[in-house]
Parts: structure tokens; C-alpha cells; sequence
């Protein structure tokens, strides 16, 4: 999806996979239910996300992670701000988890687990 414009509370479902890709500002709440990868750049203060597969998402700003579900799947997520994980994500096999912040703190309130990967 190549997505431009502003929203307030957005959920996007696919049997597949879910790739946004554009200057999406979401102020509220962003809820991503793919049946296989995402792969996402947006604005948003808040995103759940469950997911059968690898998780990539760039935000702009701060945001807070209220559910990452990635099946045991790779998960990287890169703010420009704050980021709040709010929720447990747990990797399986060799999948890494990445947390970055490129210009804020990074606080954790739930578990990230890994069987082989990096954290």
C-alpha cells in the first residue's frame, strides 16, 4: 500500500502480507492483522500487530508497541523518538529482535525472548 494523508485510528487485515510504504500520518492508533510479513513506515503513536511472519516498521516520532505478535517470526522496529514496549514478542529459531531509537529512550515493560537470535 502506498499510503498519503493523515488518520486517526486505522486497522488494515490481509490473508497476506502487509507492506505501507508512503508519509502516513496516524495520531492515534495503528492495528495491522497480516497472515503473513509486515513491512511498514508510518506515523503513529500506537501500534498492535500480529503477524505469521517477519515484522519491520519505521516510525516516525515516538510510539508505543501495544501488541507484537510475530508467529516466532524476525522483528525490527526503528523510531525517531520514544519507544514504549508495551508488549511481550518472543522470536523462534535463529529470528533476531531489533529495538533502535534514533533520537529518544527505549523502555521495556514485557519480555523479549529469542531461542537462537540476537536481541
Amino acid at each position: 500500500l502506498d499510503l498519503r494523508g493523515t488518520a486517526g485510528r486505522m486497522t488494515i487485515t490481509a490473508t497476506g502480507s502487509i507492506t505501507i510504504a508512503g508519509t502516513l500520518v496516524a495520531g492515534q492508533l495503528v492495528t495491522l492483522v497480516a497472515g503473513s510479513f509486515v513491512d511498514a513506515s508510518f506515523d503513529a503513536d500506537e501500534l498492535s500487530v500480529a503477524a505469521r511472519g517477519a515484522v519491520t516498521v519505521r516510525d516516525v516520532g515516538e510510539l508505543t508497541l501495544s501488541r507484537l505478535d510475530s508467529g516466532g517470526g524476525a522483528v525490527d522496529v526503528q523510531t525517531s523518538g520514544d519507544l514504549l514496549v508495551d508488549a511481550a514478542i518472543a522470536a523462534s529459531g535463529a529470528a533476531a529482535v531489533g529495538l533502535r531509537s534514533t533520537g529518544g529512550s527505549i523502555t521495556l515493560r514485557q519480555a523479549i525472548t529469542t531461542v537462537e537470535g540476537d536481541v
